[in-house]
């Protein structure tokens, strides 16, 4: 009796060499996925630390670029830091 191909999207054949591959990505997703979850665990262990580290950063750059002598020496002397300081110093939330 001939396989027609609708009889084949049914009962697809399968080689023992496609089932080890399929087993082979499969446990591959595994290892990936619980790679993944561990490295976001660690980084939601680390985000409330690093939150308040960089609020408390902030301040104090804004608390320094209000030093007139500190705001005009980053002014002569590096330009780039001092507009990289005051993006920071504008930054309503740590999220932009």
């Amino acid at each position: 009796m001939a396989s027609t191909s609708s009889e084949m999207l049914v009962n697809p054949r399968r080689t023992g060499r496609a089932q080890a591959a399929t087993q082979e990505q499969i446990a591959k997703l595994e290892r990936e996925t619980a790679n993944l979850h561990e490295r976001y665990r660690i980084v939601e262990q680390n985000y409330g630390d690093d939150v308040l580290s960089l609020s408390l950063v902030r301040g104090y750059i804004k608390k320094l670029l209000e030093n007139q002598a500190i705001a005009g020496f980053l002014q002569k002397r590096h330009p780039d830091f001092l507009q990289e300081f005051n993006a920071l110093a504008q930054v309503a939330a740590l999220d932009q």
